[in-house]
């Protein structure tokens, strides 16, 4: 496959590697000098595992003793400050429209506290995130004091339908997630949890596996969720003949940022970014010095410009340029509290050129430096961030799914003047041709669906029969691949939450994450569904 350089590396391969993201709130509950200062007792298996291993299908069943934050537990036989994890294999089809192509196995996680509370069903998207070692909670798994299971997604970690030495992505498709999702559904009710209410939740991809989850349900009849919680869920339908979507960069662009109370940190941080973005075409001055770190710093990604559109013309570069740039601000909105940064951001009309283009090329050590001071209005610590958005296994798959059916960030250039210095047109053909997202996949050219699986789901939403709490963040460039308002509004099956200031988080319960409004209307949305 063709490799994409551009200005920004480091914010770029940490965004391909998880676009779309993984599950945002992973959290480990254990310190690190006392996990390793302190010998895991021994488990011995117990009746779960033995109902484990009775199940046709189920295999390589063990269980783990997961550390706690806390120093106690009330689960019977359980050492304080542990918590069990079950892990095991169950068969699938390998296709599941043709059961005679084989099986592989799908690997599923589970962290019990009652068989009688509810069920929370992490669809993830991506590789399990439960270790065995430590306990990672779900804000929906307390506040509803649940039990977790999470399903690994096809192509991902252990879960291979296909050899690892020959994978073709075959049958990597999502409505084949979603039969595998209502099998393991339907077993474990069969066998553990047979009077539960049961929700579907995930954040980023996650949140979108869990919504075709529920697209497909209704297609097909199934009853498996009383509820669906999607956090950050982008449906991005792209065009007929691309799969970018250029609304998560007019999104990106526009709307993150906005909002703040005028004369805020953050009011002027917003004001400031819509001039560099206007400037960098507008004023020479800037555009040259743009265009000379460009050249500097990226020369790979200059050369595959004019080579691929044949003339390195400025014009072409300053497009490249900005695709380069949604994916700076992208990662910034996505994975930092804006507040934390908002200061960095320089005024263009006060400051040297070369002030402005040090803020748009500043490195990712040198980004997280400066806004290490903040880190303690986030749960998360930008370390911690780095190792989520980093999850091994999780790069190809994911944008395989995306060139096919799931849609990639396109950057918006309607905005450009007409004949300015940049136009549309050109900045369309340089992102489609030679650095937009979706040039990492030639390999899979032609395998888009035009849309049609996005803007049916998108569509579907209005008459959904599935009950569904869409959850946003204001400042999370993924909105911009949100569910519509007036869907929301039309359809009593369906509530939206908007979380004004929030990234991509699903840490709903933490005032520091999400605002109260926002987290007191998720939890009134979750209790008024589950109680109807």
């Amino acid at each position: 496959m063709k490799k994409i350089y551009n200005i920004f590396t480091s914010a770029l391969v940490l965004l391909v590697a998880l676009q779309g993201c993984n599950k945002t709130y992973l959290k480990e509950v254990v310190d690190e000098s006392k996990k390793q200062n302190q010998e895991v007792p021994v488990i011995e298996d117990d009746e779960i595992t033995k109902v484990l291993r009775g199940i046709k299908g189920v295999s390589n069943v063990t269980i783990s003793l997961a550390a706690l934050p806390q120093a106690q537990t009330k689960a019977e036989g359980v050492p304080a400050g542990y918590v069990k994890q079950y892990f095991f294999s169950y068969a699938q089809p390998v296709d599941h429209n043709n059961p005679a192509k084989g099986t592989f196995y799908q690997r599923v996680a589970m962290q019990l506290t009652d068989l009688k509370n509810p069920v929370v069903v992490g669809t993830l998207g991506y590789a399990l995130t439960m270790t065995g070692q430590n306990s990672f909670q779900e804000d929906l798994v307390t506040f509803l004091n649940a039990n977790y299971v999470e399903i690994e997604f096809r192509y991902f970690g252990d879960s291979q339908p296909e050899d690892l030495n020959n994978v073709e992505f075959t049958y990597l498709y999502s409505e084949q997630s979603a039969e595998d999702i209502h099998a393991i559904v339907a077993v474990l009710k069969a066998n553990l949890f047979k009077q539960n209410k049961w929700i579907a939740t995930g954040a980023s991809k996650g949140g979108t596996t869990a919504t075709l989850h529920a697209y497909f349900a209704d297609q097909k009849g199934w009853k498996d969720f009383d509820l669906y919680v999607p956090f950050c869920a982008p449906f991005l339908a792209g065009t007929e003949t691309s799969p970018l979507d250029a609304n998560i960069g007019k999104y990106t662009f526009f709307n993150c940022g906005a909002g703040y109370q005028a004369g805020s940190q953050e009011a002027k941080a917003y004001a400031n970014l819509q001039k560099i973005l206007l400037q960098c075409v507008s004023k020479p001055t800037l555009r040259n010095a743009v265009l000379c770190r460009y050249h500097s710093a990226d020369a790979a990604g200059y050369r595959i410009i004019a080579n691929q559109l044949k003339g390195a013309t400025e014009e072409r570069m300053l497009a490249g340029f900005y695709v380069s740039y949604l994916f700076t601000l992208q990662e910034r909105f996505a994975y930092y509290p804006f507040s934390q940064w908002a200061s960095l951001v320089p005024d263009p009309d006060l400051v040297q050129a070369d002030e402005v283009v040090n803020f748009l090329y500043m490195s990712e050590d040198e980004f997280k430096e400066k806004i290490r001071a903040a880190e303690t209005k986030s749960i998360h610590t930008a370390e911690e961030m780095l190792a989520m958005r980093m999850r091994p296994n999780s790069n190809l798959a994911y944008r395989v799914a995306a060139i096919r059916e799931l849609g990639c960030v396109g950057v918006d250039f309607s905005w450009l003047p007409e004949g300015g210095f940049l136009t549309p047109e050109v900045g369309y053909a340089v992102e489609d041709l030679a650095v937009g997202s979706a040039r990492t996949f030639d390999y899979y050219e032609g395998q888009w669906d035009g849309g049609k699986l996005m803007t049916a789901l998108r569509e579907w939403v209005w008459n959904s029969k599935q009950k569904i709490v869409f959850v946003y963040g204001s400042n999370d460039p993924w909105t911009g691949g949100a569910i519509d308002d007036a869907a929301a509004q039309a359809n009593p099956n369906v509530v939206k939450v908007m979380n004004f200031g929030g990234w991509h988080d699903d840490a709903f319960l933490h005032e520091n994450n999400y605002t109260k409004e926002a987290s007191t209307q998720i939890q009134n949305a979750v209790k008024e569904f589950l109680n109807k």
